[in-house]
């Protein structure tokens, strides 16, 4: 993200603030009309402005609630929760991604994730054979009649998921393996493409009748969905967002403490950052926090995102943040969480590797100055 001067004496002098704003050269938000301050900087689901400091230092930080008139007082910031402003707020683009200093892999630059064949494409085809929940690439389709599901294309390659029938048994003769044991031999958007394939070939098994009527569905014809003949219902493939956060207390740097728990589900004794499902009516940042103090009971604020990561176990979307602690005593619910502890950078347990976005978001805060 680029940044530049405004000298807005119409802003200065509402704000009072007598120094030039570091604005952002992408219109994240905007203020009214009448304010005189065009162009401000979304950050933790909250908009604001600071005179004189950039994204990341000292003075950049969030305020809860501040009133115009304590603006130079407080370190020159407005929020959203301002009473006298009403903000708009728009997402950041792509391009901010890095200076954002998101831990996304960013499928669009990975594969091209398609529901139809693309017209011209005479490439080469690679078919995934989804046999119950494990996967097997190849570069012919076992057996022609077999449902297949086109998943997209990867570097150049058509690839094209097969649902293999209970009753044929198994086609790769012992070589089919599991997404986790996959991503140690595929690349990134190889690792994409099969989870995709094995998500759209459990969605049309688990999606056969309608569940309004119960008359058997069909391909509803230019998208991905089943439609009910009878009643028209169309269902498209499942994904369930959920956030998963990384909750830091203390200053920045190495005295800095991470909350890192254990789940009841590991197979191994690894530690990870806190995670659950959205509920209706909730946003990510709401999750986020009601999460943290159902699975903990510790409390915190200034969510802030940092990125997300398609996970097809079975279908979910994880939303990774950054969470800050306000306070509150380790408490676990007992049938989510069996452990957790506050860990330093220089002492910590076993953690997740990489391939997921808690590895990666851990990772970032230990590398962190």
């Amino acid at each position: 993200m680029q940044w530049r001067r405004v000298a807005s004496p119409k802003a200065s002098k509402a704000l009072g603030c007598t120094r030039a704003l570091f604005i952002g050269k992408e219109w994240l938000a905007h203020m009214t009309k009448g304010d005189g301050l065009r162009v401000l900087e979304r950050r933790d689901g909250r908009v604001f402005a600071t005179a004189g400091s950039r994204p990341g230092s000292k003075e950049h930080c969030n305020v809860g609630e501040i009133g115009v008139e304590n603006w130079s007082r407080c370190g020159s910031h407005a929020c959203d929760a301002t009473p006298r402003y009403v903000f708009v707020v728009l997402m950041p683009t792509m391009s901010s991604s890095m200076e954002l200093n998101l831990v996304s892999m960013n499928t669009a630059a990975l594969y091209q994730p398609l529901n139809d064949v693309p017209g011209e494409f005479v490439g080469e085809r690679r078919f995934v054979h989804v046999i119950g929940t494990t996967v097997f690439v190849d570069d012919r389709a076992e057996d022609e009649t077999w449902p297949q599901h086109f998943i997209g294309i990867v570097d150049g390659k058509g690839w094209w998921a097969i649902d293999v029938p209970d009753v044929a048994g198994d086609p790769s003769f012992g070589a089919a393996v599991d997404l986790y044991r996959y991503f140690g031999v595929a690349s990134q958007a190889e690792w994409l493409a099969a989870g995709r394939a094995l998500q759209v070939v459990e969605w049309v098994r688990t999606h056969r009748f309608c569940g309004r009527c119960a008359t058997p569905t069909g391909l509803s014809a230019g998208e991905r969905g089943l439609m009910c003949p009878a009643c028209e219902l169309v269902v498209y493939p499942r994904v369930a967002p959920a956030m998963i956060t990384l909750i830091t207390r203390g200053e920045q740097g190495p005295d800095q403490e991470a909350l890192l728990a254990r789940g009841v589900r590991f197979s191994v004794p690894m530690y990870s950052c806190l995670a659950g499902f959205v509920e209706p009516g909730e946003d990510l940042e709401g999750a986020v926090i009601r999460e943290v103090k159902e699975e903990v009971g510790v409390d915190v604020n200034d969510v802030r995102y940092v990125g997300s990561q398609p996970w097809p176990f079975p279908h979910s979307l994880m939303a990774g943040f950054r969470a800050s602690y306000t306070g509150g005593d380790i408490v676990c619910e007992e049938s989510e969480i069996m452990d957790a502890h506050w860990y330093r950078k220089d002492d910590l347990p076993m953690i997740p590797p990489t391939m997921s976005i808690a590895g990666r978001i851990i990772e970032q805060w230990i590398n962190e100055v």
